[in-house]
Formats: structure tokens, C-alpha cells, sequence
């Protein structure tokens, strides 16, 4: 078996903490603009011919 290192350093952990952020501020942005806007075309809709 290999022996990886399995510690985080702070140093590591202050890298990821910025990319942690921007990732669960753009889910609550997804879901909070989901929420405000409407669908641009009813569910309905068939584009083009078939």
C-alpha cells in the first residue's frame, strides 16, 4: 500500500476555503435566482418541426 499524506496543513486548508465559497455562493445564487425567475417557454412548447 502507498503512504499518502493524510494531514491538512492550515496553509492547505486557507487555499480551499476560496473555492469552498465561490462554489456554495453560486449554488445559493442558482436556486435563489430559480426561484425569482420565470421559464422562458411553458413546459409545453415544441421547438421546430418533427
Amino acid at each position: 500500500m502507498s503512504e499518502e499524506k493524510t494531514e491538512v496543513t492550515a496553509a492547505e486548508l486557507v487555499r480551499w476555503l476560496p473555492v469552498a465559497a465561490i462554489v456554495v455562493a453560486g449554488i445559493i445564487l442558482f436556486f435563489w435566482f430559480l426561484s425569482t425567475t420565470q421559464a422562458t417557454a411553458s413546459p409545453g412548447v415544441m421547438q421546430g418541426p418533427m
